[in-house]
């Protein structure tokens, strides 16, 4: 597994809630090239935002990774998801390879 922070910021009209029936948390995930939702992926991993974030403020959170099982090239994928609801369109990738 690896450690490190990711900083997001909420760049929408409305405030990510941390609780409650649809709440917002990131999504990361190994996977191919594909942008899909659930195409190719090797892990699904989900972190909660420490609270409530409005519009325009940013939260650093602190996420753990765990690498797929299987060593290979993948793209490792942060993106915000409304639970039960819609993924955010925004997504940031980075090429890994794991061993």
């Amino acid at each position: 597994s690896k450690s490190y922070s990711v900083t997001i910021t909420n760049t929408g009209g409305q405030t990510w809630n941390a609780t409650g029936t649809n709440k917002v948390r990131l999504g990361i995930h190994f996977g191919t090239d594909d942008d899909g939702w659930g195409v190719g992926w090797a892990t699904d991993q989900r972190f909660e935002l420490p609270y409530d974030v409005p519009s325009g403020d940013s939260v650093t959170l602190p996420v753990t990774v765990t690498a797929p099982a299987t060593g290979g090239s993948y793209v490792l994928r942060h993106r915000m998801v409304k639970e039960w609801v819609t993924w955010f369109n925004e997504i940031h990738k980075t090429g890994v390879t794991v061993n």
